[in-house]
């Protein structure tokens, strides 16, 4: 483990390190105030990765005192997941990066550090000085921003200052309808057309928020989306119902993973998505996650039905657990996977169901086997292909 010495040694601010091209000190629990190079140069370093250090606010002022500095012109990639800088220090960071100081910037990281709205209004603002115009991928999972910072962050996304971005994390941050809506209005606007990743898991999007997005993807607004993350919100089946029309709709062709998973959609929801995927609409999905959705074998059938019908070829892994699915349903998989359509299917995640000795034949007849073990006690299992 490095000791602050060992960090203050490694960033000796007497020294010109001409040729360093990348610093990763993750989880090091160094502290940030002796780590960074505020009068050194560093004219090649293009990656530093602080992730799981704590170093809190007065880390986060060193390094925007480095970033000012001038000293790291190249940085392409900035790695603070985890280092709790916090909501002054959100907003110092972002100062920083609006000096224009790391303009080549393609990856910014600030996963879990609690910035608050305050911090996320700060770096929507350093995004629309079109400061970081080369910005590919910005996590902000787990920083609390609510409907407020998500709304300034979608208004900078909306203003094409960042046409090259990818990928979007905001997990985990008390986003309600109004916030999502402000994202899917931003994301109308055409600007942002690179867009493959958007992960919105773990907040309280419902059926006015779900319909917002629906509307957007249906309008094409996404054509290079992949993957598609809406776990753990209330959508409720009315609002994965508009979700799934909006697959539907054939304007996202290259999504290859959707998560569901925990929205409560019930038979209803799933049926509406099992036709959607019943279209072709999807060829290149890979993974889909509905558990703990209070699915049952009216639903379980539906799905598998769609998935046997050989329009989702490329599907390898399907997550039901935590359902209310039985024989019947886990009957209709294994059908499903007799057919020959799926060929690509290697894990059926049944756990924590209603399934019996009926259905868990019917699976180890398609050639699956349950890895755990224990299908009784779970009343279901985890199906892999031998």
């Amino acid at each position: 483990e490095l000791t602050p010495t060992d960090i203050h040694l490694l960033f000796d601010p007497t020294e010109r390190c001409v040729n360093l091209a990348k610093i990763d000190v993750w989880r090091e629990l160094m502290g940030g105030r002796t780590v960074l190079p505020t009068t050194g140069e560093w004219p090649a370093l293009t990656s530093l990765n602080l992730s799981s250090n704590y170093i809190r606010r007065e880390g986060a002022v060193a390094l925007a005192q480095a970033i000012e500095s001038g000293k790291i012109p190249a940085l392409t990639s900035l790695n603070l997941s985890g280092c709790i800088i916090g909501e002054v220090g959100g907003c110092v960071l972002a100062g920083a990066i609006g000096s224009g100081k790391i303009p080549a910037l393609t990856l910014l990281d600030l996963e879990h550090n609690f910035i608050g709205k305050e911090g996320a209004v700060a770096l929507a603002h350093t995004i629309e000085l079109a400061k970081v115009p080369s910005l590919t991928s910005l996590d902000l999972e787990y920083n609390e921003i609510g409907d407020t910072g998500i709304s300034a962050i979608a208004h900078a996304i909306g203003s094409g200052k960042v046409p090259a971005l990818t990928s979007l994390d905001l997990g985990q941050n008390k986003i309600g309808d109004m916030g999502v809506t402000a994202l899917a209005k931003a994301i109308k606007a055409g600007k942002t057309p690179a867009l493959s990743t958007i992960k919105l898991n773990n907040n309280s999007i419902g059926k006015a928020g779900g319909c917002a997005l629906a509307q957007t993807i249906a309008l094409g607004k996404v054509p290079a989306l992949t993957n598609l993350n809406l776990w753990c919100n209330r959508l409720g089946k009315e609002g994965a119902a508009l979700i799934a029309q909006a697959i539907g709709s054939g304007k996202i062709p290259a999504l290859t993973s959707l998560n569901l998973g925990i929205n409560s959609i019930e038979d209803t929801g799933v049926s509406v998505l099992a036709q959607a995927i019943g279209l072709g609409r999807v060829p290149a999905l890979t993974s889909l996650n509905l558990h703990n959705n209070s699915i049952g074998n009216a639903g379980a059938t539906a799905l598998a039905h769609a998935i046997g019908s050989g329009k989702v070829p490329a599907l390898t892994l399907v997550h039901l657990m935590w359902n209310s699915i039985g024989n019947a349903g886990a009957t209709a998989f294994a059908q499903a996977i007799l057919s020959g359509n799926v060929p690509a299917l290697t894990t059926v995640i049944l756990c924590d169901n209603k399934i019996g000795k009926e259905g868990a034949q019917a699976m180890s007849q398609a050639g699956f086997e349950d890895t755990e073990g224990h299908w009784k006690d779970s009343k279901g299992g985890w199906w892999k292909k031998r």
